[in-house]
């Protein structure tokens, strides 16, 4: 259940801790793309990847972007960008990615929240 995300991240990094690990990175679905687990691994130091909902508030937003980059991750060709986004207790960054489409754009694929300090590579 989403309420025991936060819960669950803590007792892993304290089992994590207790074995010598210190994980400086983490990466998780869209089940823990609440506040409060933001600003746990915030609040961390960790640089955190979370599948981020799609809301309608967010997807209007991203929609408005300009300037898409565009990449290929495999075999794969899609356009990349990203905006600064209040969130919990912080200031974070979402990056979007989207495929191409010829004849219209398709919906955003996937929304990830992350630090706004981490540095967007073109």
């Amino acid at each position: 259940m989403k309420t025991e995300q936060l819960a669950t991240h803590k007792r892993n990094i304290e089992l994590l801790k207790a074995e010598g690990i210190h994980p400086q990175r983490a990466r998780m679905d869209s089940g823990s793309y609440i506040k409060e687990v933001t600003d746990f691994f915030h609040q961390m130091g960790t640089h955190f990847f979370i599948r981020a909902n799609q809301s309608e508030n967010l997807l209007s937003a991203i929609s408005k972007l300009e300037n898409w980059n565009s990449c290929t991750i495999g075999i794969e060709n899609y356009q990349t960008n990203s905006m600064g986004y209040n969130f919990g207790k912080h200031a974070h960054r979402i990056i979007a990615y989207r495929q191409p489409n010829s004849t219209e754009r398709k919906p955003i694929l996937l929304l990830v929240i992350t630090q706004l300090s981490i540095h967007h590579h073109q």
